[in-house]
């Protein structure tokens, strides 16, 4: 469905109608005619370059008419052809007009589908922008006092960094059998389902658990997956190698032990040391301790001034109304979300 805008309102842009109608401060319409002359040359172009491509069975190759050839393809080739023209001119109106744009121009209405191949006319579009309001930001006065903290990095906060690194950066040790310690990668089967996971003793119901200690490669075990997972979801899923609620698993399942590892917190040594920081970098535990303050103070920083950028902003938005465009927020949400 058109919209008629009287002539007085339309001015010429590069051979196209454009008229923008103001819907408030920070939304627009944009109406833009594409008049029959601006598209029919390349349109029938287009046309003509298929016609030398098209196979059709009963024509000779580059001898299908091209009336035949509008009838197949023109709906799509005269869109393609539109929407190239449209695209063009509306990115570079909103750019010569200096429209402070959100987002991407909305299609909202167009008549584009009703075109008539036989009887092509002028093509009317109208899109839905959103953009920046005009304001002024209000700004702070020497009353307005801002802290920055400094973050006191304690003993203990630097021993458990540590100490989580040394399980991070672990030797791997391939066992023979299962311990207390151990890590097993398992086949899990029960009626015709099949699971691969990783099961991890340290965490599992200990008295369960006893039926796995001591077992080797490719021992097979009935288990209580329930009883094992201490009735945990997600101990189960990360069991099943899946996202498995309890309620859809047996009690009972079949435990077939495929790989038995275990891993051994990191030595401080200057292996460990060059594997943190890069080779010679740190040559003992007090250096070692040392950059790991420095790392976390300065993780602590980043985030003190985030938090402080965040209370600027807040206090900014508080004593300053931004208008936003809500209405063309939600159009393209739910265009994207289709």
């Amino acid at each position: 469905m058109g919209v008629r805008v009287p002539p007085s309102a339309h001015f010429k842009y590069k051979k196209l109608k454009i008229n923008k109608k103001k819907i408030s401060n920070t939304e627009s319409s944009i109406d833009i005619i594409v008049e029959n002359k601006d598209y029919i040359n390349p349109f029938e172009s287009k046309l003509k370059e298929l016609k030398k491509r098209v196979n059709l069975k009963g024509f000779r190759p580059g001898m299908v008419p091209v009336q035949l050839i509008k009838k197949m393809y023109g709906k799509s080739v005269l869109i393609e052809e539109i929407n190239k023209i449209i695209s063009e001119k509306i990115n570079s109106y909103i750019k010569e007009e200096r429209i402070k744009i959100i987002g991407e121009p909305i299609a909202k209405e167009s008549d584009i589908d009703k075109a008539d191949l036989n009887n092509l006319k002028d093509i009317f579009f109208k899109f839905h922008v959103g953009h920046l309001s005009d304001f002024k930001i209000e700004s702070f006065s020497k009353k307005n006092k801002f802290t920055l903290y400094n973050i006191k990095v304690e003993s203990k906060t630097i021993n458990e960094t540590i100490e989580n690194l040394k399980v991070q950066y672990a030797d791997v040790n391939n066992l023979k059998e299962v311990t207390e310690k151990s890590n097993i990668y398992s086949k899990i089967s029960y009626k015709d389902k099949e699971h691969k996971g990783l099961l991890d003793i340290k965490i599992l119901d200990k008295k369960e658990s006893k039926k796995l200690i001591g077992k080797k490669l490719n021992d097979r075990i009935n288990i209580d997956l329930k009883k094992l997972s201490k009735n945990d979801e997600g101990t189960v899923s990360q069991i099943l190698g899946d996202s498995i609620k309890l309620k859809d698993i047996p009690s009972k399942v079949v435990l077939q032990i495929e790989n038995i590892i275990e891993r051994t917190p990191a030595q401080l040594n200057t292996t460990f040391f060059d594997k943190i920081f890069g080779p010679g970098k740190v040559k003992n535990k007090k250096d070692f301790n040392a950059e790991i303050k420095k790392s976390i103070e300065f993780n602590y920083m980043k985030e003190t001034e985030f938090y402080l950028n965040r209370i600027i902003e807040n206090e900014l938005l508080s004593k300053n109304k931004i208008d936003m465009p809500t209405s063309y927020v939600e159009d393209w949400v739910k265009k994207n979300n289709d």
